[in-house]
């Protein structure tokens, strides 16, 4: 179960990843459309002017709209290993609580089996 928990796990990380892709592709034309208004001058670019400064280059623009993909790609591969590690350490905890759990209920069924013949060897002695 819990490795097909994983294996579907790692599928919608890749969906997200996929859907990460096409959201950076349709911000970097988005970006240039915007880049190409401002390197013209066009009146109806509404922007701070810190803003503005930003889509003075098409390199810085490319390097900005890269870093955010990456930053979001960074995220998605932590939040993947971190509920990986979670799943694997659950299940690693709950095979040994179940383990100790049974070896707990078997030793008390040997104190009671022992108990048991010890009552029954002294009814008959």
């Amino acid at each position: 179960m819990v490795s097909s928990m994983l294996e579907a796990t790692q599928a919608l990380f890749a969906q997200v990843r996929d859907l990460e892709a096409g959201y950076t592709e349709q911000v970097t034309e988005l970006a240039l459309h915007v880049l190409e208004k401002v390197i013209r001058n066009d009146e109806d670019v509404d922007m701070p002017p810190e803003t503005t400064e930003l889509f003075t280059d098409k390199e810085v623009v490319m390097s900005l709209v890269t870093g955010s993909h990456d930053f979001h790609l960074q995220v998605l591969d932590g939040r993947e290993d971190r509920m990986t590690s979670r799943v694997k350490t659950w299940l690693q905890n709950t095979i040994a609580n179940l383990l100790q759990e049974e070896e707990k209920r078997n030793r008390d069924r040997v104190i009671e089996i022992n108990h048991f013949l010890d009552k029954a060897a002294r009814g008959t002695g």
